[in-house]
């Protein structure tokens, strides 16, 4: 997947353990362009370890990047991002 990156945009949306989330997100981040994004689906589903995978990669990669979230009455599920705190 590195191999055709750069990308813009990279959409998690995978396996529901934290472990899964965790490793997604860090494959996403790889293959970022500096000022991309990453959206996470389901990270408001709590009978899954979405949110906890998601929230320990935000955790163990603060301050360098910048995670939040749309509230989930506006997208069902949940929707996170994460950014590069500075685009260079």
């Amino acid at each position: 997947i590195e191999a055709c990156g750069p990308f813009d945009l990279a959409f998690v949306d995978g396996e529901h353990t934290a472990e899964a989330v965790y490793s997604d997100i860090n494959l996403a981040a790889k293959c970022l362009n500096p000022c991309g994004t990453i959206l996470i689906h389901d990270t408001s589903l709590f009978s899954s370890s979405v949110p906890e995978g998601w929230n320990k990669w935000a955790i163990d990669h603060h301050p360098e990047w910048v995670c939040d979230a749309v509230p989930d009455a506006t997208f069902f599920l949940g929707l996170g991002f994460v950014q590069r705190l500075k685009c260079q």
